[in-house]
């Protein structure tokens, strides 16, 4: 059977391919868009998550950051 390392670099490498993928950018700015204009729509080009199929700045941070989360919660679990 497969080692637990080679288990959780599988599973590491998944769950990249996931998030960095352009559609969860775009399905992510769609939702943060949704979200943001309705609370603030002055506010809302600060919050793009993806510009043309292509992650901002600020989408590349919150990617990031989620991929920082699931991956420590995969490392514990």
């Amino acid at each position: 059977m497969l080692s637990s390392k080679v288990k959780h670099a599988v599973a590491l490498a998944l769950l990249f391919f996931v998030i960095s993928s352009p559609y969860t950018y775009k399905l992510v700015d769609q939702v943060v868009s949704a979200i943001v204009g309705n609370l603030m729509p002055s506010m809302a080009h600060l919050f793009k998550i993806a510009d043309a199929g292509c992650p901002t700045t600020y989408g590349l941070a919150v990617h990031s950051a989620v991929f920082g989360v699931a991956a420590y919660l995969l490392h514990t679990a």
